[in-house]
C-alpha cells in the first residue's frame, strides 16, 4: 500500500478543498493510504475527512512570513514516510516541491487556475521549482496551456483530470424547500442564485448589474448570493443603489450546496476567469439550468443551448438577456437541467476523477521516487 500525503493551504469551503475530500474519501484503500495536512486552522471541511476515517494534520502559520513551515513539513514528510506527495494551490505546491527534492520523494501538485495576469512572483517560484515537479495535474485545458507557458512545465510532466462530483447529495428536492422557507422565498418565486467568493473574479457586480435589468423585466424574481468575501460590503451598496435590495437574500457561507441548488430556478456563474468551475458542475447535478461566462473549460461543460445558455464576460446585457431568456420557458429550462445532470454523470463523475488520478500516483512511483 501507498501512502499519499495531500497538503493544501486550508480546508475551508472551496472548489480545490472540495475535490481534495472527494479523493482523500474514495481512493481505493487496498492500495493508497491518505493522510491531509491543512497549512491553516480553517477546518471546515475537515469533518468529512474525519468520517472518512482520513487522518487530518494541522500545521498553521506561526509568523509572517513562517520560516518554520518548511522545516515543519520536511519533519512531517520523515514521520510519516509516505510514497508521494499531492499539493493544491500555490503555497503548498511549494512546500511540497521543496520537500519533495530534499527528501527525494515524487511530487505532484495540482493546477487549479487558467489566469493570466497572475502574480509574477507566484510565476517565478513556480517556474524555478518546475523540475521538482514530478506531474502537474490541471483541472482545465487553459490550466494545462497556462502550465506550459508560465509555470514552465514540459507536456511530458503534464495531466488534466477534470473535477469530479457525486450526484447523490443533489438529487433529494425536497430540501430546497426548506431553504426557500428559511430564506423567505416563496415556493413560487423565481430564484435566480450566484454561488462562490466574493471577489474580482467572480464579478458578482456583473451579475447585480443583469438582474437589476432582469427584475424590472420580472419584478417577481428573487436572487440569491451564497458566498463571503472581500466584496461583501461594496456589493450590498451596490445592491441598495440599484433599487434591488428587497429582492436579493445575502447567506454568507453555505455548507449545504445541494440544498442550495435545489432552492434555485436558475445558477449564474459571471466569472472573468475561471479553470473548471466546481459550481457549475454542481448545479448540473441538482438538474438545474445555467447561464454562464465563456471562461477556461466552461464551455466544455455546458452546452450552450442544451444545458444552459453561455455569455461573453463583464457584459450584463447579455448575461440579462440569457436569464431572461431561460426563465420565460420553465419547460424549456426544465429540460436543460435534465440534460445537464446526465451529462454530469456521464462525463464528469467522481468515480472518474479518482480513477484517472490513482492511474497518475502509479505513474509518478513508476519513476522511483525521484523528482526530474
Amino acid at each position: 500500500m501507498h501512502r499519499i500525503l495531500y497538503l493544501i493551504g486550508q480546508l475551508g469551503v472551496g472548489g480545490a478543498e472540495r475535490q481534495l475530500i472527494y479523493l482523500a474519501t474514495h481512493l481505493d484503500r487496498s492500495r493508497f493510504e491518505p493522510i491531509v495536512c491543512s497549512l491553516s486552522t480553517d477546518l471546515v471541511l475537515a469533518g468529512d475527512l474525519h468520517a472518512a476515517g482520513v487522518e487530518v494534520i494541522v500545521l498553521p502559520k506561526r509568523m509572517s512570513p513562517d520560516v518554520t513551515r518548511l522545516w515543519r513539513v520536511l519533519r512531517l514528510a520523515r514521520r510519516y514516510r509516505p510514497a508521494l506527495i499531492h499539493s493544491y494551490l500555490f503555497v503548498a505546491n511549494t512546500w511540497a516541491r521543496t520537500t519533495g527534492v530534499l527528501c527525494r520523494l515524487p511530487v505532484i501538485v495540482s493546477e487549479r487556475t487558467a489566469r493570466e495576469n497572475g502574480s509574477r512572483f507566484q510565476d517565478l517560484i513556480s517556474r524555478l521549482l518546475a523540475p521538482a515537479t514530478t506531474l502537474l495535474v490541471a483541472n482545465s485545458h487553459a490550466g494545462a496551456a497556462l502550465a506550459v507557458r508560465s509555470r514552465k512545465i514540459t507536456p511530458d510532466r503534464l495531466a488534466v483530470v477534470y473535477n469530479g462530483i457525486s450526484v447523490e447529495p443533489f438529487r433529494e428536492s425536497r430540501t430546497g424547500a426548506r431553504v426557500r422557507d428559511e430564506l423567505h422565498l416563496g415556493p413560487q418565486e423565481p430564484v435566480v442564485g450566484i454561488v462562490g467568493r466574493l471577489n474580482e473574479a467572480k464579478d458578482h457586480a456583473t451579475f447585480f448589474d443583469a438582474m437589476a435589468s432582469v427584475v424590472r423585466e420580472m419584478p417577481e424574481v428573487r436572487i440569491l448570493c451564497v458566498g463571503d468575501g472581500a466584496l461583501r460590503d461594496s456589493l450590498r451598496r451596490q445592491v441598495a443603489q440599484l433599487g434591488i435590495e428587497n429582492r436579493t437574500v445575502f447567506t454568507g457561507m453555505r455548507s449545504d450546496i445541494p440544498a442550495i441548488m435545489s432552492a434555485l430556478d436558475l445558477l449564474v456563474l459571471s466569472s472573468r476567469r475561471e479553470a473548471f468551475p466546481n459550481v457549475v458542475m454542481e448545479a448540473m447535478a441538482a438538474a438545474r439550468p445555467v447561464v454562464a461566462t465563456r471562461v477556461g473549460d466552461v464551455e466544455r461543460l455546458v452546452g450552450d443551448g442544451q444545458t444552459g445558455v453561455l455569455v461573453p464576460p463583464g457584459n450584463p446585457q447579455a448575461l440579462a438577456s440569457a436569464i431572461l431568456r431561460v426563465l420565460a420557458d420553465l419547460a424549456a429550462a426544465a429540460a436543460m437541467g435534465r440534460q445537464g445532470r446526465a451529462r454530469v454523470e456521464a462525463e464528469f463523475s467522481m468515480e472518474q476523477m479518482v480513477s484517472q488520478t490513482q492511474s497518475l500516483y502509479e505513474r509518478a512511483l513508476s519513476r522511483e521516487g525521484k523528482c526530474a
